[in-house]
C-alpha cells in the first residue's frame, strides 16, 4: 500500500490546531474513502 505525504501533514496539524486538525482529518477521510472505492472499481 503506498504511502501517501498527506499523512505526516495531518500529524502536524494536529500538533499545531486542534480544530484545524479535525477539519482536516475529515476532510482527508473522506478524500481517502472517495479515492478508495475508485481504485476498487
Amino acid at each position: 500500500m503506498p504511502q501517501t505525504p498527506a499523512l505526516p501533514d495531518v500529524q502536524v496539524c494536529v500538533s499545531s490546531d486542534k480544530n484545524s486538525a479535525h477539519i482536516s482529518i475529515r476532510e482527508y477521510e473522506s478524500f481517502f474513502n472517495v479515492f478508495f472505492l475508485k481504485e476498487s472499481f
